[in-house]
């Protein structure tokens, strides 16, 4: 497993301030982008399980996290124009 993804998996339960300020201790960590991902796994844990299960995703910015449907939703919406679709052919 890459050492960015290790980072990230071994520190995602950790307070991101901490690591913020104990970026010293992490060299050649970019340890801003390991936040950013940290806390978007966070968010899509239960929002996108499927993309939370692969370990060396790099995730979008925080807005677009935000912004996105959830997994359940996603699909809820897929089914709807998936029906839409089939009537009008």
């Amino acid at each position: 497993m890459e050492e960015f993804t290790k980072f990230i998996l071994d520190h995602e339960n950790d307070e991101v301030t901490r690591l913020l300020l104990g970026a010293s201790k992490y060299p050649g960590i970019d340890i801003k982008k390991a936040v950013t991902i940290i806390n978007a796994r966070k968010k899509l844990k239960t929002k996108i399980p499927s993309w939370y299960q692969i370990p060396s995703l790099r995730y979008p910015q925080s807005l677009s996290v935000e912004q996105c449907s959830s997994e359940y939703t996603a699909r809820y919406k897929a089914k709807i124009i998936n029906q839409i679709f089939i009537k009008n052919t």
